[in-house]
């Protein structure tokens, strides 16, 4: 009887899992009642021999505990072992209680009382035979110990798994994992250096999402902002943030280089070659053109990595950053696909000789202190 509804409750746990059914309690369920029987079991074939408590410790099926023990290990709940544990010890107790089995063997007993009958307390812990039960203590601390260690570090690499996640929106695979591995630590409290910005916008996005579905404006979004950034990360740069139908990045912070100035430019130019190919493709399947510009600037700006709970985020702030943003609304007015200050040129090292670059003086910035030399083309 015991073994047909022990078959009928695995059946019943197969389809549990079968049909994704889970629950917190399920576990510690499906532990006592295969703790219930092996406990039962052992109390009722030292019955059936004639056997004392003592000899169900040294029956092969006591090791079936053991098993029991690493398969609710598996499930990588420390509470759920000492549950098995606890449940195992106090059944193997109460039933030779309730069926009447001796504690030791009543032939034993016979030949070692004392003269008040009573049994010596030597003969019990002998006949008890407490090592078995010693060595499943043992084994349900070490398999405590151990999933406890285990779980530390899963929580500990699905913390650092959901950081790199994160950071990943807005820095490159290599610098992402590089904060990572540091805990971003030295980033987090912000630092002042020189950077260059690039800011991207789509020109005309209100008439374009206009003439779009809601959908068609999440695809149109999505597919730009994925060109734009695999270019970006390309040449190691950071994405800032995105506003809109803009994207703000940064080149020298948190990972520096010498020539961050050189990458700025370089992905600027190849952002600019890829939007148009990727524009071209869109209007021969009927889809409203996208033309983008870029201004660019080099200059010193405050950067760190904002924790807020589970959430981090990379900004920068200063005035390079609104320079390069207004230098982007210099395009409309030039016609042009990008403007550059002209600190980012000298920063790159002049880099304009195999560039149709023009130039112009004196150019009057919204919100900057004086004017400055730009470049576009």
């Amino acid at each position: 009887m015991i073994a047909i509804l022990y078959a009928i409750m695995s059946v019943f746990g197969v389809m549990l899992a079968y049909r994704r059914v889970f629950h917190t309690l399920i576990p510690y369920g499906f532990v006592a009642i295969d703790m219930t029987v092996i406990a039962l079991a052992l109390t009722m074939l030292a019955r059936m021999h004639n056997l004392s408590l003592s000899h169900e410790f040294s029956l092969p099926l006591f090791s079936l505990a053991f098993v029991i023990l690493i398969h609710a290990a598996l499930r990588y709940r420390p509470v759920l072992i000492l549950f098995g544990f606890t449940i195992f010890v106090i059944l193997l107790f109460a039933f030779p209680i309730l069926l009447n089995v001796p504690i030791i063997n009543p032939s034993e007993a016979s030949v070692s009382h004392t003269h008040n009958g009573s049994i010596p307390f030597e003969l019990v812990l002998h006949d008890v035979g407490f090592l078995p039960l010693l060595f499943l203590t043992l084994a349900t601390c070490l398999l405590f110990y151990i999933v406890m260690r285990t779980r530390s570090m899963t929580e500990l690499a699905l913390i650092d798994g959901r950081r790199a996640n994160q950071l990943s929106r807005f820095f490159s695979p290599k610098v992402a994992n590089s904060l990572t591995s540091t805990d971003g630590e030295e980033y987090q409290f912000g630092n002042r250096q020189d950077a260059a910005v690039i800011f991207v916008d789509i020109r005309g996005f209100s008439r374009i999402a206009e003439r779009l579905s809601p959908n068609e404006v999440a695809e149109f979004l999505s597919a730009f902002r994925t060109t734009v950034c695999e270019v970006i990360f390309k040449y190691d740069g950071t994405v800032d943030k995105f506003i809109g139908d803009a994207v703000l990045a940064v080149f020298g912070t948190p990972a520096m280089h010498e020539d961050d100035a050189k990458r700025a430019i370089s992905a600027s130019m190849e952002i600019i070659d890829k939007i148009e190919v990727w524009s071209q493709a869109r209007q021969r399947q009927g889809l409203p053109f996208a033309k983008i510009g870029i201004g660019g600037h080099y200059g010193e700006v405050f950067s760190g990595i904002i924790e807020s709970g589970q959430i981090l985020e990379h900004s920068i702030i200063g005035e390079s950053v609104n320079v390069a943003e207004r230098l982007e609304r210099l395009t409309r007015e030039l016609d042009a696909d990008f403007v550059f200050s002209n600190e980012i040129i000298e920063a790159a090292e002049n880099q304009t000789a195999s560039k149709d670059f023009k130039s112009s003086e004196n150019v009057e910035i919204r919100g900057h202190k004086s004017r400055i030399k730009i470049w576009f083309g």
